[in-house]
């Protein structure tokens, strides 16, 4: 896949953000040979499997300005950075506890004049701050992501959905031993919606309030 077809999947991507999300993709493998942020393997996947995959979001939610992101073990900076570039009126702050990675996020957003996002070396837990919504592809189970992060979350509510997480998942999330406790309130948005690509068709985004 090329970064061009991209506006395939996801439509709201203009000329001035795909030229952002091209020198991404230059920039990131370079990075990687470095510090391994994603599988080495999985580079050649970098449009598809990762920019692409953290994108998708903007399908099911348009983020009004002044929107407040906490992306939670954002690793090579994904989802955050991608989404950073389409949303430039929304302020994301992007964590991890590994610094390595956010050395390399830092260096990325200074590259991509990404002045809308904080990079953080900081365990979720310890944080102190008020968000509208907690994105993450980080693969801790759903009840360990909200303990984290329930008290980060802002009452007043600015967008068309109410504040809480968005996650990306796989199909097994839902043989989670704490699942049941939050299937009721559990919105969820199968990636096969937005793309047939075979990688996609058990792949979901999962929303839930707080």
């Amino acid at each position: 896949m090329e970064v061009k077809e991209l506006k395939n999947y996801v439509p709201f991507i203009n000329d001035q953000q795909e030229e952002k999300l091209s020198h991404l993709v230059k920039l990131f493998p370079e990075w990687n040979e470095q510090i391994n942020l994603i599988s080495r393997k999985d580079i050649q996947h970098l449009i598809n499997r990762h920019v692409l995959h953290s994108l998708f979001l903007a399908n099911i939610i348009q983020f009004k300005e002044g929107t407040r992101i906490f992306d939670l073990g954002t690793g090579g900076g994904f989802p955050g950075l991608p989404l950073a570039i389409l949303f430039p009126e929304v302020e994301f702050t992007l964590v991890d506890a590994r610094a390595k990675k956010i050395k390399v996020v830092k260096a990325l957003a200074k590259e991509l004049k990404l002045d809308n996002v904080t990079a953080l070396h900081v365990r979720a837990e310890d944080h102190v701050g008020k968000y509208d919504f907690i994105v993450t592809r980080a693969v801790a189970k759903i009840h360990m992501l909200y303990d984290w992060t329930n008290k980060l979350i802002r009452e007043q509510h600015i967008n068309m959905i109410p504040n809480g997480m968005f996650a990306w998942k796989g199909p097994d999330y839902k043989d989670e031993a704490h699942y049941k406790k939050y299937r009721s309130m559990i919105d969820e948005y199968p990636l096969r919606d937005f793309c047939d690509d075979e990688h996609y068709q058990e792949k979901f985004i999962i929303y839930l309030p707080y």
